[in-house]
């Protein structure tokens, strides 16, 4: 068996230890890199990959099961399907089995086994109602969570585990809870879940299995042959009515037991309302039957067999002669032994075989001899007999016009190949050089030609629902999934595929389905500004694929705008689109007169970017900005050497806005709706006069 542990699985799962080992699988838990969160895989053991029966019937049971959307359903979220593994993902859960509850526990009280049952019968009736039957369910394979929440695991395995016929030690913990079909190797249904379950339901309450012994064989016999002890028996508190639904659930006969996991959720329910209820089931059903089939399989003797005395001795001596069958409800002593009558009775068929056969040598011997004096006296004459031809290989209507005057050759089942062109002729029956009549009837599988589909729609799917549901459309192609940048379609749903919709698919076509991995991270250099003023600044910024995200004044003896500091060093590779903080000269220190900003000196927050050190010297600038009459709201942004001295809503019913400029640089002025510019007007101190924009 190979180790995974410290292996990467898919790019994806990072595997970190074995938490289980069954029969057919490892489970290992695994940190799920995508998803950032622990999680089960998994993986059917090595030994099974060169099975590919068993392989496929893996696959489509897993990709089924990834449908089941229950509360009470350990859910499967990815699944592998790779030439040398196949695994399964599921959620990680944090409980411990049923075993183990039951085994720390004994004896459960009669609503908390209830309480059990019901969600396992809710998660079974989903399963069902999608086909899906487990046919493993037993306590190990039942979670039971912090909270008292149940999960049932392992659907999935459970349909091809049952190809195991062979009762071995390896099944010895699922033998105590299958279905007595199911222990005949017969075909199951859903019955044989709720058979597990009312076994189940047995063990929580009595704190013992129904059936044991030594060996799996022992055990399987006694879930076909014996009567379990009513559970009322070991335990006193059972009502009567829980013990007949228990015996209902276990019923021999699954024509007897409860149809359906949800019928017997309503037989529970209707017991918790009202527990003198009646349950419709005779508890001694299951004895009736076992007698039956005895009787059934007893061989009458060819001499007649005198009656024993009635008296109390003969009774007696007839229950202790060897071979007697057990008081009814008693189990055998040795089930391995009643396990080995079966063959010891079948070849005491033999010689009644042999006399059959010696019958049948004798009577054909009687015929051939007649066949040969017919021939000799002429007495009865045949037509003569003419040869198939082979008619395999050919096309349909090339074979009928060819043995049109000797045979009919007439077209049967159409079936799609990929090896066999359309009307090319598959199969004949009867086969070639047979000896049959002129003129016969030859019926022949004709071939429609490879099996064609067209490419279903996945767009909008997240890429790895879409294999399974790909997979389920047309298990013969061969799918490869290709991740690409994409800035429209979210991460890991597909964009498109190739071939596309519509397309017709042959088996054993390959198709790619094209999934995003999320926007491409493009790298930037971020360049040098520090020593611009800020117009330029941001230009060469925006030319770089970068932007601003604050710009901060700081007290500087640079021109003002002078762009003094940057948060992101120059040379430094950032991703495109990211926005620096730069902080900007206000040219307070170059300043040796008033300041501008001080409103008993300057304009205050309307005023100039600093002095020159005579305020007189300073031009300014009277603006008056008119309302429009659209739209019914805007934004107001006056800037000055690249610094926001003012920013507020207006709305088109306020009143004329006016204001004064100082300063001898250029001021812009913009109106903005939702943050974007709708005008922007210039305002130059050279130009005489005031101005309105």
């Amino acid at each position: 068996m190979q180790n995974y542990i410290g292996k990467m699985l898919n790019k994806r799962y990072n595997m970190l230890e074995i938490i289980g080992t069954g029969g057919m699988a490892v489970v290992y838990k695994a940190y799920d890199m995508a998803e950032n969160k622990y999680v089960a895989v998994k993986i059917l053991k090595e030994e099974f990959l060169t099975d590919d029966e068993l392989r496929q019937r893996f696959r489509m049971e897993s990709e089924a099961v990834t449908m089941l959307s229950h509360k009470n359903i350990v859910a499967v979220t990815d699944v592998g399907i790779h030439p040398n593994i196949e695994y399964f993902v599921m959620d990680l859960i944090d409980g411990v089995t049923l075993k183990q509850y039951m085994k720390e526990s004994g004896q459960l009280p009669i609503d908390t086994a209830l309480y059990f049952t019901k969600q396992i019968l809710s998660a079974l009736e989903h399963a069902h109602s999608r086909n899906i039957i487990h046919r493993d369910v037993k306590p190990h394979n039942i979670m039971i969570l912090r909270d008292g929440t149940v999960k049932v695991m392992d659907f999935g395995i459970a349909r091809f585990a049952s190809r195991q016929n062979t009762l071995t030690q390896n099944t010895f913990g699922s033998v105590h809870y299958i279905s007595p079909e199911q222990a005949r190797g017969e075909t199951t249904d859903g019955r044989a879940d709720v058979y597990s379950v009312g076994v189940m339901l047995y063990e929580m309450l009595t704190g013992t299995v129904p059936f044991d012994g030594n060996t799996a064989v022992s055990v399987a016999i006694q879930h076909i042959n014996s009567t379990p002890q009513p559970p009322g028996q070991i335990r006193g508190d059972i009502p009567a009515s829980l013990e007949k639904l228990i015996l209902k659930a276990m019923s021999g006969n699954k024509n007897k037991r409860y149809a359906s996991a949800g019928k017997m959720l309503e037989d529970i329910q209707r017991f918790e309302a009202d527990p003198d209820c009646v349950i419709d089931y005779d508890r001694h059903e299951r004895e009736k039957e076992i007698e039956a089939t005895r009787k059934m399989a007893r061989i009458p003797s060819a001499a007649p067999v005198s009656k024993p005395a009635a008296g109390p001795a003969a009774r007696g001596a007839a229950r202790n002669k060897p071979g007697a069958r057990p008081a009814r409800g008693a189990r055998p002593r040795n089930y391995e032994e009643e396990y080995d009558d079966y063959p010891r009775k079948r070849s005491a068929l033999l010689p009644i075989f042999a006399g059959l056969i010696a019958s049948a040598v004798f009577i054909c011997g009687v015929m051939l001899i007649l066949s040969r004096l017919t021939d000799l006296f002429g007495n009865v004459s045949t037509p003569d007999l003419v040869e198939v031809p082979a008619l395999v290989s050919m096309d349909y209507d090339v074979a009928r016009e060819t043995y049109k005057d000797r045979f009919e050759i007439r077209k049967g089942n159409l079936v799609p190949s990929d090896e066999s062109p359309e009307g090319t002729i598959m199969e004949q029956d009867p086969r070639a050089n047979t000896k049959v009549s002129p003129n016969s009837v030859i019926t022949v599988t004709v071939s429609s030609g490879p099996k064609t589909d067209n490419m279903i729609k996945l767009t909008d799917l997240e890429y790895r629902q879409a294999e399974i549901l790909l997979s389920r459309y047309n298990n013969t192609l061969r799918i490869e999934s290709i991740g690409e940048y994409n800035d429209d379609v979210a991460e890991g749903y597909v964009i498109y595929t190739d071939p596309p919709e519509g397309t017709p698919l042959y088996n054993n076509d390959k198709v790619i389905i094209y999934y995003s991995i999320g926007k491409e991270r493009k790298m930037t250099k971020v360049p040098s500004v520090v020593g611009e003023l800020l117009a330029v600044a941001e230009r060469r910024l925006e030319e770089a694929e970068l932007g601003i995200d604050d710009v901060i004044p700081e007290d500087s003896d640079l021109e003002i705008g002078t762009v003094t500091y940057q948060n992101i060093d120059p040379g430094e590779e950032v991703e495109e689109g990211t926005k620096l903080i730069l902080h900007v000269s206000n040219g307070k220190l170059i300043n040796t007169g008033p300041d501008p900003y001080d409103p008993n000196t300057g304009q205050g927050g309307q005023g100039g970017q600093g002095g020159t050190g005579d305020p007189d010297s300073q031009k300014s600038k009277t603006v008056t900005v008119i309302m429009p009459a659209s739209p019914d709201e805007f934004r107001l942004r006056i800037m000055q050497n690249g610094i926001v001295v003012y920013d507020e809503t207006h709305t088109n019913k306020d009143d004329d806005f006016e204001f004064v400029l100082y300063g001898n640089k250029l001021a812009s002025i913009l109106k903005l709706i939702d943050d974007y510019t709708v005008s922007e007007n210039i305002i130059d101190f050279d130009s005489t006069g005031n101005q309105e924009i």
